[in-house]
């Protein structure tokens, strides 16, 4: 259709753009991982002690939504870094 010029108006095909992914990893994983653990558990986050494994896209979106909901955040890292060399 663009070809044509028959269409109206510019597509974007969002599914397929790199920040529609980091987007989705960072705010919903987030806030669906700790919606349904509130749902299930009938617990606040709120005073609780969140520990996340990793601080890829997905645990920085479950770090700054279980901080932003009062949790005492601690992140650890799921992959040990090498000893440093002196």
């Amino acid at each position: 259709m663009a070809k044509d010029g028959t269409l109206k108006y510019p597509v974007i095909a969002v599914n397929d753009a790199l920040t529609k992914h980091l987007f989705d990893n960072r705010y919903g994983t987030g806030q669906s991982t700790l919606d349904g653990i509130m749902r299930a558990t009938n617990i606040l986050i709120a005073g609780q002690r969140v520990v996340v494994a990793g601080y890829g896209w997905c645990g920085r979106g479950l770090a700054m939504r279980a901080k932003g909901l009062g949790a005492d955040v601690i992140v650890t890292r799921s992959i040990p870094r090498a000893p440093s060399k002196p």
